[in-house]
């Protein structure tokens, strides 16, 4: 028995089977729809999937400058933050730093710098070959002076060549940020002190497992 359907305020009657190819032809119009609105590229990721990714490298980028990412003359400010935590990377060609001397050399200066210019040194580790520093720095505008005072003189004193420019990056909390990167830096201490190899202590929670055996 036919069957009646308002269509655009109007009554036209349909059998069963027109109204089932109606509502087949129609499902179909909406798959495909969502299909193409979810269309996965050629990485594996989708397109709203892609622009949050973008998005949060872009984020990531402008928090850390310097380092290995810089090459050339910089054409972009470094980033800096008065109110959060900064990680400072300094990374000379060869482990010079850690020679007798030197390493109590590196440290005095780095919290004789720090005091002059108002910086507030966190942690830092003394791998030999690099330096990791967590600081704030209150005043953005004695930055300058600060790394070009630090560098320089440890340069000088210890005879090291620095590889790259310094590398920071922000801290983007005083929580979990905060506590992962002190972490961090803490692993890296036990390092440079010979009493772990980070090829197989990777985070504390491995740590933990060689103590607890």
């Amino acid at each position: 028995m036919p069957t009646r359907r308002a269509t655009h305020g109007w009554f036209t009657s349909r059998s069963a089977v027109e109204e089932r190819i109606f509502a087949i032809t129609t499902l179909r119009k909406i798959a495909s729809k969502r299909k193409s609105s979810y269309t996965t590229g050629s990485d594996g990721y989708k397109p709203n999937q892609m622009k949050q990714l973008s998005f949060e490298k872009i984020q990531k980028s402008k928090l850390s400058f310097g380092g290995s990412l810089l090459r050339g003359n910089p054409k972009t400010k470094r980033p800096l933050h008065s109110k959060f935590p900064i990680l400072l990377t300094l990374r000379a060609e060869r482990s010079s730093l850690r020679l007798p001397g030197n390493y109590r050399i590196t440290e005095e200066q780095i919290y004789k710098s720090a005091k002059k210019y108002g910086v507030r040194v966190y942690s830092y580790a003394n791998v030999g070959n690099h330096i990791h520093i967590v600081i704030r720095v209150a005043k953005l505008i004695l930055w300058a002076a600060f790394i070009r005072e630090l560098t320089g003189r440890i340069a000088q004193l210890t005879k090291t060549k620095w590889m790259f420019r310094p590398h920071t990056r922000i801290v983007n909390g005083w929580r979990r940020a905060y506590t992962n990167v002190l972490n961090y830096v803490y692993l890296n201490k036990l390092e440079g002190d010979g009493l772990i190899n980070r090829q197989d202590v990777r985070t504390l929670k491995d740590l933990k497992a060689i103590f607890d055996g």
